[in-house]
């Protein structure tokens, strides 16, 4: 996958900077606004493995030869809003793309250009795709240019003989700490491929108060080993231990006591981070519902609906997942990240004597 993206990646940009380096901005000419009507009327063609003068000979007379060197063709239209790209492997067509002046939206691309095609990954201003049946890889992405925003597609050859294209998220393990598999996403820390006490991704684990290294029946300040009250009265709210604001990597750590190594539990701001800086979105892991959660790397990690343990009930199970940082609050509360139903993510405060799940995460050598 990564040689594939390696291709089609050049091959947008290299459609961008010859765009960027034209005589002149695109047109805005259009018969409305965003010019989404007309877009896709002028598509490129992707008859994979025909040679350069056949791909000439198939050019419509409202196209004009711009740019042709031995493995790129390049042409527009007589608006000059349309550019057409063609790259060649040893005279063979390898790739075709497509950059269309006042064109803001990735649905646009989907609507005209991709409606046989099964989503990779979308994103608000990206998206790649990919059609099986035509051995074809496409990616997309709205920029924006000196006045208008424009759209490139660009679609290259699949050989399903030599690369493996994944139409789902990409879990591959990145490595391995102490025995537990990892994956780095590409936001400063490898986060574990499953939580503390499961033995798959899609399991809940175990369910920890915060600072406590072992699961309980209940979830409860009753039962809590860091509060100091008295269990038989009523809550007291100043009688609760905090050993460290932060106790990543400390005695108090379950993910350091559980998985060894240098497994620990995550600070706030790294799950600030995930939820920051990755994609998130409802799906599945050996058909169990859950989040996953895709980084700037490509890859992914399945977060389980595992909800939170109060007392002896797991609420909100199947429904959000709660995931505890390291980081103290309070004398009663600790941070913890969550993830509700509509997968939307935050980082809150709540009471320290319940049940959450714990993520590790290990830091890049």
């Amino acid at each position: 996958m990564n040689t594939l993206m390696n291709r089609i990646i050049m091959v947008i940009l290299s459609v961008m900077l010859s765009v960027a380096c034209s005589s002149g901005e695109f047109n805005g000419s259009g018969d409305n606004l965003d010019g989404s009507e007309s877009f896709g009327k002028i598509l490129p063609v992707m008859d994979w493995g025909i040679d350069k003068q056949t791909i000439k000979s198939m050019q419509s007379n409202e196209l004009e030869l711009e740019i042709e060197t031995d493995s790129y063709l390049r042409y527009t239209n007589n608006q000059k809003n349309v550019v057409l790209g063609y790259n060649f492997e040893n005279d063979k067509l390898v790739a075709s793309s497509l950059t269309q002046s006042r064109i803001s939206s990735v649905s646009t691309i989907v609507k005209h250009c991709l409606t046989d095609y099964v989503k990779v990954s979308e994103s608000e201003n990206a998206l790649v795709y990919y059609l099986k049946e035509k051995s074809t890889l496409a990616y997309g992405k709205i920029k924006q240019g000196n006045e208008l925003k424009y759209a490139t597609v660009a679609w290259t050859y699949v050989d399903p003989d030599e690369d493996n294209v994944h139409t789902g998220p990409d879990f591959s393990p990145s490595g391995t700490e102490n025995g537990y598999d990892y994956v780095d996403l590409g936001i400063g820390v490898c986060w574990a491929v499953q939580n503390v006490g499961a033995s798959s991704p899609e399991q809940n684990g175990g369910y920890y108060m915060w600072g406590e290294t072992v699961t309980r029946s209940s979830s409860w300040w009753w039962y809590y080993s860091l509060y100091t009250g008295d269990p038989n009265s009523y809550l007291d709210e100043s009688k609760f231990k905090t050993p460290y604001s932060d106790i990543s990597g400390t005695n108090y750590d379950a993910a350091r006591v559980k998985m060894g190594g240098n497994w620990r539990m995550p600070t706030r701001a790294e799950c600030a981070s995930l939820i920051n800086n990755c994609k998130i979105e409802t799906g599945k892991y050996n058909n169990v519902d859950g989040f996953v959660i895709t980084g700037p790397s490509g890859k992914s990690i399945f977060i389980p609906k595992a909800g939170y343990k109060k007392k002896e009930n797991v609420l909100a199970l199947g429904a959000g997942a709660y995931l505890w940082t390291s980081f103290t609050h309070s004398k009663s509360n600790a941070y913890y990240s969550f993830i509700n139903v509509k997968a939307v993510g935050d980082v809150s405060y709540w009471s320290k004597y319940l049940g959450m799940s714990i993520r590790g995460v290990v830091d890049i050598e």
